[in-house]
């Protein structure tokens, strides 16, 4: 009798094992189908099917989170009232995912974003967006996206002390991200020396902060950067090329040779310390030794369009038209030029030395290929009516356009 007893309560154990599997599994495909249409940015029918995933099993942390992302990809281009009831519906499915698993820390890194996109709606929440980040940090301390993230909501809501803290740990961790959370610091219009300060236990990071100050010209904070980077290692080619770039912007040509210059036949440097030199030299209007250092740079790189496009406008400045025309027949004849618009301008250039030669057919032909690059040019536009359609066997087409 005992024995038929455990046998029946293990075949019973038995069913409920397969029951309780069964759900898990019918649980498991809504969640894969949920994502599948989340890849297709189909988000009211992954919702659905995270909706159904969480109510087969709600038990399964990743599905509410889930669940709480389609909500948050529903957000744009709805009504703020649409909004708010969206992002409350995500923060209670993340506050689901954290009461299962309250260690996992990107669980409180979303539930961050949502409740920093309630605040930026001024809509009631539950944990302020800060506490939310400093969860996910403690949790994960090394975690540059957790750090950039609150550095950056810090300085959106005047925080700015306490943001600074962050710069010296993501620049143990990874500069990458210290240069985007630099990136908001200046959007916000932070004083870029206190930046510059911010980085000065790091030498990668400060030659990395360089370009970033140039971008947002702020050029006393990039010198007193690339000064710093400079100093600490005066012989270091990247220290070289990172000083002399700023130097560049102050306009002294001379300063900057002498800066650049041991760095001018080092093969990993030679072109970029040669270039800030040449176009110094070219913006100062001192042509013949700008001249000098483009020719020097096309022997290095003859496929680089910038390096003959700048000698083109060099010999335009200086009243010769042939060597010039040579230069934009070369980069015309280039299969592609990558910058759009040193395509666009040589093709005007070379239309223009075609029409200062009067020679219509290929003055057209290159007026045309702007035309197909900047439609709008009302000037260029009443120009080609002037000169009529060209005959097509007055046209001399390149090797390249030829097997087009």
């Amino acid at each position: 009798m005992i024995k038929m007893a455990a046998r029946a309560l293990l075949f019973l154990l038995l069913i409920l094992a397969i029951v309780s599997g069964g759900w898990e599994w019918a649980a498991a495909i809504q969640f894969q189908r949920g994502k599948s249409f989340l890849d297709n940015k189909e988000w009211f029918n992954a919702m659905t099917a995270f909706q159904s995933s969480v109510r087969i099993f709600p038990r399964n942390p990743e599905a509410h989170r889930w669940l709480a992302k389609s909500y948050l990809y529903m957000v744009e281009g709805r009504n703020p009232e649409t909004q708010v009831q969206l992002l409350k519906d995500a923060e209670k499915e993340l506050d689901k995912a954290l009461a299962i698993e309250p260690r996992y820390p990107y669980y409180w890194f979303d539930l961050a974003r949502v409740s920093e996109l309630l605040e930026q709606l001024r809509a009631d929440h539950e944990k302020s967006a800060l506490y939310c980040y400093r969860q996910a940090a403690l949790i994960d301390p090394n975690n540059p996206v957790f750090l950039e993230a609150m550095g950056a909501y810090l300085l959106e809501n005047g925080e700015k002390e306490a943001a600074k803290g962050l710069f010296a740990k993501l620049l143990t961790i990874d500069i990458n991200y210290a240069i985007t959370l630099a990136g908001v610091w200046l959007q916000h219009k932070y004083d870029p020396q206190e930046l510059v300060s911010s980085f000065s236990g790091s030498q990668k990071g400060l030659a990395r902060l360089v370009p970033v100050l140039i971008s947002y010209q702020q050029f006393k904070a990039a010198t007193m950067a690339g000064q710093k980077v400079y100093e600490a290692d005066p012989k270091n080619p990247q220290a070289i090329v990172t000083y002399g770039m700023v130097t560049y912007y102050t306009g002294d040509c001379v300063r900057l040779k002498e800066i650049m210059s041991p760095t001018f036949k080092l093969p990993d440097y030679r072109v970029v310390a040669r270039n800030y030199y040449a176009m110094c030299l070219y913006v100062s209007q001192q042509y013949d030794l700008a001249e000098e250092e483009y020719l020097r740079l096309v022997e290095l790189q003859p496929a680089n369009a910038d390096f003959r496009w700048h000698l083109a406008q060099i010999y335009l400045s200086t009243s010769r038209q042939a060597k010039a025309k040579e230069q934009l027949i070369l980069l015309a004849n280039q299969p592609e030029i990558a910058d759009h618009d040193i395509r666009t301008q040589n093709y005007l250039e070379l239309a223009k030395v075609f029409d200062n030669e009067h020679d219509r057919g290929q003055a057209l032909k290159y007026y045309q290929l702007y035309l197909g690059l900047k439609p709008d040019d009302q000037a260029v536009k009443d120009r080609v009516k002037i000169l009529g359609k060209a005959k097509s066997e007055n046209v001399i087409y390149s090797p390249w356009e030829m097997k087009k």
